[in-house]
């Protein structure tokens, strides 16, 4: 919790005020920051969430392996691992979007955006720390688990529509921007806090200002009314992982030989 706060801290002391597009005046560059400031913040919070638990699943592991035949069942000792987190990780994200959002300066006058922005990030948390969960139990040891996560997390970094906005990747690839837990949290917070605004944007190339909401959408494909479409498919990725890990439980043993 105490490392938590002191990201938050430190992304609100950063960017402190940056979170708003000015009434008059704006450029690309405002909401190249603000999206850059939602996601990388985000993003930081789910990877510190999955290295974290990692150690802790795998020291369960040996327990488990000896005592699940005995003492308590698969399913109700996988049930109870994704559960616990959960207080945890709300307290967290508690924490996090209460300091980094009004340092920030996000919309403050919708209670809905708010909403949404809270419940992206403890998502968010939520994901990487199943998916942290599910490597803990799929891979032999801790090194091994990282070195995948390690895999995993560039190419959901690198296909989650910021640095290469979807609108602008190849065919060939760009059916991996739909199946990365981060493009759809992205999706979600810039929609969230962008995706209504009305305030004008000078384009990088100069000449006629473009509503904020329209450069997002011919940018970066993000639609106002998706936004709660998405939140939905980034929980749907919760629910696949929490899935695979209650199977990996039952059918994964590395005692085995």
């Amino acid at each position: 919790m105490a490392s938590i706060a002191l990201v938050a801290l430190i992304y609100g002391v950063t960017y402190i005020g940056q979170g708003e597009l000015p009434a008059e005046g704006g450029t690309t560059a405002n909401i190249q920051n603000i999206v850059g400031l939602m996601y990388s913040s985000s993003l930081f919070t789910g990877v510190l969430n999955c290295n974290l638990v990692l150690p802790v699943q795998m020291n369960e592991r040996e327990v488990f392996y000896r005592e699940s035949k005995t003492l308590y069942g698969t399913l109700h000792y996988g049930l109870a691992s994704l559960t616990r987190e959960l207080p945890y990780l709300a307290a967290q994200a508690a924490v996090f979007v209460t300091v980094v959002y009004w340092m920030a300066g996000f919309v403050s006058d919708s209670a809905e955006a708010y909403l949404l922005f809270a419940l992206t990030v403890f998502l968010v948390m939520l994901t990487f720390t199943v998916f942290g969960q599910l490597l803990a139990v799929l891979t032999p040891s801790r090194p091994v688990a990282q070195v995948v996560f390690s895999f995993v997390i560039t190419f959901w970094n690198a296909f989650a529509g910021f640095a290469i906005p979807v609108t602008s990747m190849s065919p060939v690839v760009a059916w991996i921007w739909w199946i990365c837990p981060t493009s759809w949290s992205l999706y979600a917070l810039a929609s969230s806090q962008l995706g209504d605004s009305t305030a004008p944007i000078l384009p990088a190339g100069g000449g006629t200002t473009v509503p904020a909401n329209i450069y997002l959408e011919e940018r970066f494909g993000y639609r106002y009314d998706f936004r709660w479409w998405a939140l939905l498919i980034l929980l749907s990725f919760t629910v696949v992982f929490s899935a695979l890990f209650l199977v990996a439980l039952r059918f994964v043993n590395w005692q085995l030989r």
